[in-house]
């Protein structure tokens, strides 16, 4: 039996130089199985380091192995999202042509459907979010690779489908920065599709998706494993060798920022919101226990706005996939970490 991490509650107190989380009790509504993360938050870095640290210890009194995975991540003001409520799109009417030997598209999603994220359609076809997969026409077609299993666990996730043809591991599947699938790749380039790129569905007809999403980059390479671990939570300049597309939404439109200029254009219900993202541009740390105990996440900038998650990794893919313990939240119960 499975159990969840519910009914969250922090107590705060600062003084001087600390912060503490001083107790978060959680018990599973279904099968009582408790989990105790009691956190003391670190708000005096050094003048020199100008870094945090977050420390404090997990216990676990369920029935699930594996490692327990401890992630604190900060959501910055100001950003702003896509909102997708299953008849919603963009079209990105001037950019019809995908084609070539390598291809990237990586974007962050929050919702129940992924469904047809990024796509373009015609005769021949690619879409970065179906089904969970991600698929090409070029490269066995419906028969795809996984997007992850935790895409659409109403957490935020940052996607990455990336291709370069006739390559071994060439057609890969990355979430948060972290390889989830891939196999080797058709020696058969990506066809020009002649047809525009729809975020959030199929020609602006159907297969909608739901949820937010938010900087989506389409880039005319293949991202290195190395390139996507160490840039998944970074924001873009729209300035990137290679970069031929990026939307951001953050002033309110579908623009492009690349310097090609191909700008998109709502569709149905589609609206640009308000929308935090933990760690997009902001601070972010992770460290693996082997079983739950004590743990300290180091180097975290200073400011406001961190939320914790803990999550038991059953099948030990490094994700927190459904069915394995793991809550708070990354969208809930804030952290101040700040030099005083």
């Amino acid at each position: 039996m499975c159990s969840m991490f519910t009914n969250v509650r922090f107590w705060k107190q600062t003084r001087s130089f600390r912060a503490r989380i001083k107790a978060i009790s959680i018990l599973n509504s279904m099968n009582a199985q408790r989990l105790l993360l009691a956190a003391a938050v670190l708000a005096a870095m050094s003048v020199l380091s100008h870094s945090a640290s977050i420390s404090g210890t997990i216990l676990y009194e369920g029935v699930q192995a594996g490692p327990v995975h401890v992630l604190a991540a900060q959501t910055l003001p100001g950003n702003k999202a896509l909102q997708l409520d299953g008849n919603a799109f963009v079209t990105v009417s001037s950019l019809t042509n995908l084609s070539g030997a390598e291809l990237t598209i990586q974007y962050w999603f929050k919702g129940n459907s992924v469904q047809s994220a990024v796509r373009q359609q015609n005769a021949g076809y690619l879409v970065a979010g179906w089904n969970k997969l991600h698929i090409l026409s070029n490269d066995g077609g419906t028969a795809g690779i996984s997007a992850g299993n935790a895409i659409t666990d109403g957490n935020w996730h940052q996607v990455v489908m990336s291709w370069k043809q006739g390559t071994k591991g060439g057609f890969a599947s990355y979430l948060d920065g972290k390889l989830v699938d891939q196999r080797d790749s058709s020696d058969t380039p990506i066809p020009d599709i002649q047809a525009p790129v729809y975020f959030g569905s199929f020609n602006g007809a159907g297969e909608f998706a739901e949820g937010l999403l938010d900087e989506i980059a389409i880039w005319r390479k293949s991202l290195t494993a190395e390139e996507i671990k160490s840039g998944w939570n970074k924001r873009l300049t729209g300035q990137e060798a290679g970069l031929l597309g990026y939307w951001s939404f953050d002033d309110g439109t579908p623009n492009d920022l690349s310097t090609n200029a191909y700008n998109g254009e709502l569709g149905g219900n589609a609206v640009i919101v308000d929308a935090g993202v933990p760690g997009l541009g902001a601070g972010l740390g992770e460290v693996e226990l082997p079983q739950p105990g004590a743990f300290t996440i180091t180097g975290l900038p200073s400011g406001p706005g961190y939320s914790l998650l803990a999550f038991r990794d059953s099948n030990t893919n490094s994700v927190a996939d459904a069915g394995e313990p793991a809550r708070p939240g990354r969208d809930g119960n804030d952290a101040n970490i700040a030099r005083r």
